[in-house]
């Protein structure tokens, strides 16, 4: 079977965390390629090595695997130089079954780069790549604090209090408060609970005084505080790094105010999606598919007539 060839020469590489093993294939479009091996460190040295040896072939073309976080430097040093890089999800690239070989990976990729079977992943630029750095640092630390704060609720039910049931939110004012007297004290009595109480809660001071009736011992006191300084710092932390986020994103700050206009999507919402889609919207052929990109589109499946229900297939975020 005949394939068109798109390309007289491009590039195939297959990146791992120390090594990238390339392979040009170069010929006319309507010859056998030959095809040039290579193997590079992921060093910056050597990356300016590879970027020599496309050169000197006139490469302009390269594809390679979304491979963990190890093509970030790769892409970044190729994007440098003007060369047209397709990053692609693995699963859209497999190899046929049998010996599988670094060398066999890249030359593949290379032919199936050179006959146009390649789809390049969504990239957006350094600026957006960089704020995506930020905005999921601040997804992962309030994912640790929520993880924390669970953590807490299971240290305290483990000892008998039962804090969760009588407050709504066991960090509030009150819920601090508490924590922080049994911390100190070990216990809590009915009046120095009624004085700790700030604002209005769902259930009385007697009913919380049943609730958080118990004694921790100087170990478990002690713990408690590990748990509460680390709450701390990581609020500290997580509103530093909101704050920086924000100053990173004030040239977009009108499309910022644009999605925050949107009931529902709060601030935090709307630096995610600015920074997961970027403000060129010339990368998605339409809405239907940035829609499918973002994993919202049921998807079709049909043989022989009959449709099969199948859920959504959402891209690998890079």
């Amino acid at each position: 079977m005949f394939m068109e060839t798109l390309y007289s020469c491009c590039c195939g590489l297959d990146v791992h965390k120390d090594t990238v093993q390339a392979c040009i294939l170069k010929g006319d479009v309507h010859e056998e390629p030959e095809s040039e091996l290579r193997k590079f460190s992921t060093l910056r040295n050597d990356l300016m090595n590879l970027v020599r040896w496309l050169s000197d072939n006139a490469c302009t073309h390269v594809a390679m695997e979304s491979t963990g976080v190890y093509w970030q430097p790769i892409y970044e040093v190729l994007e440098e130089y003007g060369i047209q890089i397709y990053l692609v999800n693995a699963r859209y690239m497999k190899n046929m079954p049998g010996r599988k070989t670094d060398i066999k990976d890249s030359q593949w990729i290379a032919d199936l780069l050179r006959h146009g079977l390649l789809k390049a992943s969504f990239v957006p630029d350094k600026f957006f790549r960089t704020f995506r750095e930020y905005t999921r640092t601040y997804k992962n630390l309030s994912d640790d604090r929520a993880a924390l704060v669970n953590r807490i609720e299971r240290f305290l039910q483990s000892r008998g209090f039962k804090l969760s049931t009588v407050l709504s939110d066991i960090l509030g004012v009150t819920g601090r408060n508490i924590l922080k007297h049994l911390v100190k004290h070990g216990q809590i009595s009915l009046p120095q609970i009624v004085s700790l109480i700030k604002g209005t809660t769902k259930h009385s001071p007697e009913e919380i005084a049943l609730a958080v009736n118990g004694t921790l011992s100087k170990e478990q006191r002690n713990l408690l505080a590990h748990h509460l300084r680390h709450l701390d710092s990581l609020d500290e932390l997580l509103k530093n790094l909101l704050k920086d986020t924000c100053q990173l994103i004030e040239p977009y700050q009108k499309q910022l105010n644009q999605l925050t206009s949107i009931p529902g999507i709060s601030d935090v919402t709307a630096l995610g999606l600015l920074a997961e889609i970027g403000v060129d919207m010339s990368k998605f052929a339409s809405s239907e598919h940035l829609a499918s990109w973002a994993g919202l589109s049921p998807r079709n499946c049909e043989s022989a007539g009959k449709k099969n229900k199948r859920g959504s297939c959402q891209e690998i975020p890079i």
